[in-house]
């Protein structure tokens, strides 16, 4: 079995388009495993549309999203695994099919991009072509942007129950500490709506220092901003943020837009004068 993808779900009024997104693939080496924390009966219903596509169906009480995520884990029985929690969905009925097609991936973690979508906005949320510790400091990989070698969770642990939201960055970090390998798949992998707990920015950005705090040392904190800071009198003038994973310019304390082309940033009007250069790419 090529590809284990286990959704998670708990009363969510969307689910039905994650059952048809995966009922639809263009490509069938899988198996659907739906981990469900005993919702209501509209919603078991729903589910039950689609129980011939169906592997392994389990309803009952859990504690959060990342215990329903490692029962579906220890289910598993694909080489890879996918991540498709209800509300979101495949970007495409071909995306599976695209990713395996060639059917020579030896990677630890493949991943792409993903569509984000939120009060009725979508974007494409582009991903570096290289996972570096840096890229990691400021972003993250969307989970359901990736597909993780099962084997990964055998040797490394489980998702912590220790976080409500971000126990998927902390597993990328663990990951990117020990060695195991990326790929950048170069295509939009998944559609993300944005409506979950995980959209609840307060409680991301807790967590996420708590775990950084475990990962990165003061040096590397020092070193990642000191790369895009420009400072006068001891006063940071201008300094460059990457985060969700989103750039933003601040000039003498002010939130600016910026425009970043081929290593060069430029402030937004004034396109014809490069302010700054960077010897690396913001992304990387």
């Amino acid at each position: 079995m090529k590809l284990s993808i286990i959704t998670i779900c708990l009363n969510n009024k969307y689910i039905e388009r994650t059952c048809k997104s995966i009922c639809m693939q263009n490509f069938d080496d899988f198996e659907w495993i739906v981990i469900d924390g005993k919702s209501n009966k509209e919603t078991i219903k729903k589910i039950q549309k689609y129980k011939s596509h169906i592997s392994k169906f389990i309803s009952e009480p859990d504690c959060g999203i990342y215990d329903a995520m490692n029962k579906g884990i220890l289910l598993a029985t694909g080489e890879y695994i996918s991540f498709m929690n209800a509300g979101d969905c495949f970007y495409s009925n071909d995306t599976l099919f695209n990713i395996f097609r060639r059917n020579d991936y030896s990677s630890d973690i493949l991943y792409g991009d993903v569509n984000i979508v939120k009060n009725k906005k979508s974007i494409i949320e582009k991903n570096p072509k290289n996972i570096t510790k840096q890229f990691l400091f400021y972003g993250v990989i969307n989970h359901q942007a990736c597909l993780i070698k099962k084997e990964l969770f055998f040797m490394y642990g489980l998702y912590s129950l220790e976080y409500k939201t971000a126990s998927d960055y902390e597993k990328l970090l663990l990951w990117e500490r020990n060695g195991c390998t990326f790929k950048y798949l170069n295509q939009t992998i998944a559609i993300h709506y944005r409506n979950g707990i995980s959209s609840n920015k307060r409680i991301v950005i807790k967590e996420r220092k708590l775990i950084q705090n475990i990962y990165f040392s003061s040096n590397d904190k020092k070193s990642f901003d000191a790369k895009y800071k420009i400072k006068f009198g001891g006063l940071n003038i201008l300094s460059i943020k990457d985060i969700f994973p989103k750039k933003y310019i601040k000039l003498f304390g002010l939130i600016t837009i910026l425009k970043i082309k081929k290593n060069l940033i430029y402030l937004f009007g004034l396109n014809f004068l490069p302010i700054l250069k960077i010897k690396e790419n913001i992304n990387e």
